[in-house]
């Protein structure tokens, strides 16, 4: 019985290969009735159904093998998919969630519920997806890849540059993970950038503010000089600003400093 069941799925396996799914499907229909208590057999038929694109007929086969063997995830999982290929929302979540329940690492399953997520905008639940997939399988290219453009997506540059170098690693002239690389880096020198002037900008605004406090108290102490003085080093931190060149203009005008007094007051006039 056996091997005239391996003569069929031979004949079957020749069919898809030319991909003459309504042959294969005839052979493993013939091996099913010889075996129809055979969970991969049923599975192996929705398979074929499935790639025909008779989603229906491969949803009834997948059915059979989920109840043929129950403890298996990858016969959920294929089910799952014909039933969202089928537009059966409910039943596919539902099938997903018990391949998950029964193994929550399975690789496909999780692969497939984080593309999911990640096409509905879901990114933080993709990406736990594909995490739970690299405990297992860290050297995953195709996952490490997925995940990098989740993370990416989801704005975090440094751990999506992290995935993309795994998988140079594995593979040095995989041009996506090039590119995607080449990305990120350019992303990070631009936030680095961005911070750095930034700094510079609060650093700059912290020294202004002590100037003007301390040309404030020179002012008030009747320190004339130092507080032209301090005043001009507060113009050349901003010398657009028409409120501190006319304080210093005002103070030049008390030194008799007429020239230097008339030349503020005119820039005034020009901001």
């Amino acid at each position: 019985m056996k091997e005239c069941i391996d003569t069929i799925l031979r004949k079957a396996d020749d069919c898809y290969i030319k991909k003459d799914y309504l042959g294969a499907a005839k052979n493993i229909q013939e091996a099913v009735a010889a075996n129809s208590d055979n969970a991969e057999l049923w599975a192996t038929w929705g398979n074929v159904e499935f790639q025909s694109g008779n989603h229906s007929a491969a949803i009834d086969k997948y059915r059979e093998a989920c109840r043929l063997a129950p403890q298996l995830p990858e016969y959920w999982t294929y089910l799952a998919i014909a039933l969202l290929q089928d537009g059966n929302v409910e039943e596919f979540e539902s099938s997903l969630e018990t391949a998950l329940n029964i193994d929550p690492f399975h690789a496909d399953s999780l692969k497939l519920l984080g593309d999911l997520c990640f096409q509905n905008n879901k990114k933080a639940e993709a990406a736990k997806s594909y995490y739970k997939i690299l405990q297992k399988n860290p050297e995953d290219a195709e996952v490490l890849m997925r995940l990098g453009c989740c993370l990416y997506e989801y704005g975090e540059l440094e751990v999506a540059k992290e995935c993309y170098e795994r998988v140079l690693k594995m593979d040095p002239k995989n041009d996506m993970a090039l590119d995607n690389l080449s990305t990120c880096s350019s992303k990070l020198k631009q936030k680095a950038d961005s911070h750095s002037i930034e700094e510079k900008s609060d650093s700059r605004e912290i020294e202004l503010h002590n100037l003007l406090e301390d040309a404030e108290f020179f002012n008030s102490a009747g320190n004339t000089d130092s507080t032209a003085e301090t005043l001009e080093q507060a113009v050349n931190l901003a010398p657009n600003d028409a409120i501190i060149i006319s304080a210093l203009g005002s103070v030049y005008f008390k030194l008799g400093k007429y020239e230097k007094a008339r030349e503020l007051f005119r820039k005034e006039i020009e901001l």
